[in-house]
């Protein structure tokens, strides 16, 4: 996965180990947000890990200058 893919991720308010997960499946954010949760859970994600990628990649992203700090 691109870093700047992951620092868009990072981002949104996944946590690391999602990201990873979602790198081993190749999966893009675009791709990601195509998905319905039934998708993700088909794709191999947990019911409580589409229900956090489904919501997560709906909202807006955290300001850069609050994640560097």
């Amino acid at each position: 996965m691109r870093k700047d893919v992951r620092d868009r991720l990072i981002s949104l308010g996944f946590d690391t180990l999602l990201i990873d997960k979602i790198a081993l499946k190749d999966l893009t954010l675009s791709g990601l947000r195509g998905q319905s949760i039934n998708a993700l859970k088909i794709a191999g994600f947990t019911d409580a890990e589409a229900s956090v990628i489904f919501d997560k990649v709906k909202r807006e992203p955290i300001d850069s200058s609050v994640l560097a700090a």
